[in-house]
């Protein structure tokens, strides 16, 4: 009986010693994962802190500029309103179109006007002439 009572001790002193060297060995490998992933955290952290930094500045460089090209806009929608309207650019090309018309009506009309004055000027040029 002595004997198994030293068997069951040996036994029992490697199997609390296995345990033993079992536990530091998981809490060892937890304590390692959980450092690795706390790294990581602070990791991805800092480059979330970063892309927020970088969209920040972003988000102020186009609201700048989404400023600056709204003022634009409204500039040329204030021009524009100045500007004629298709409707009246072709009725300005009518009323033109009936000028030019009226011109040459009045062109033909000043014609033999124009050569009686010629006429005239010529006959008083001649007496005027000293003799």
């Amino acid at each position: 009986m002595l004997e198994l009572h030293e068997l069951l001790r040996t036994w029992a002193a490697a199997f609390l010693m296995l345990i033993s060297v079992g536990w530091t060995i998981y809490w060892s490998l937890t304590i390692s994962r959980k450092a690795a992933v706390k790294a990581e955290q602070d990791r991805l952290a800092d480059e979330l802190a970063k892309l927020k930094n970088a969209i920040s500045t972003d988000e102020k460089a186009d609201s700048a500029q989404f400023t600056e090209v709204k003022s634009r806009l409204q500039k040329v929608e204030e021009d524009i309103k100045h500007l004629p309207t298709k409707e009246q650019v072709h009725s300005l090309e009518l009323t033109m179109r009936d000028m030019n018309g009226s011109m040459q009506a009045l062109r033909t009309e000043i014609r033999p006007l124009s050569a009686s004055v010629e006429r005239i000027d010529n006959f008083l040029m001649r007496q005027a002439t000293p003799l």
